[in-house]
């Protein structure tokens, strides 16, 4: 919805999303890099580089914000695996309360990734 006041024109849905003109002329381009960094942290994981995959991953969050593409949960996700690991529980608890937050209930994997961060949450406060 737009709105005119005097000689400027608004959109009021911007009003609710302060990234959402940065996401109408940059999407594509933080979407791509959100996912290169998230598969990046991955690979750093794998190659037993926790901390690094850790930074890594926080910069792949920090781009999803600008980014419509559904990443986010899953490198919270990613990110309360790994902070668990080098024993972050607040951070970790934090990171998989966000991961099922952000989860979209339209997403076809909705129930289970549901389901994989709440059994991940649970673990964390075991381990607290």
């Amino acid at each position: 919805m737009k709105t005119t006041t005097g000689n400027n024109e608004l959109n009021v849905l911007n009003l609710f999303n302060p990234h959402a003109e940065i996401m109408d002329k940059h999407d594509s381009s933080f979407a791509e890099k959100s996912i290169e960094f998230f598969e990046r942290a991955i690979e750093e994981a794998n190659k037993g580089m926790i901390y690094s995959a850790i930074d890594t991953a926080r910069d792949a969050l920090v781009m999803t914000k600008y980014s419509r593409q559904y990443v986010a949960p899953y490198v919270h996700g990613f990110l309360a695996q790994m902070l668990l690991e080098t024993s972050h529980k607040g951070a970790a608890a934090f990171h998989a309360e966000m991961a099922i937050a952000k989860l979209n209930p339209e997403n076809q994997d909705f129930w289970e990734d549901k389901k994989y961060y709440t059994t991940l949450l649970s673990a964390i406060k075991q381990a607290a």
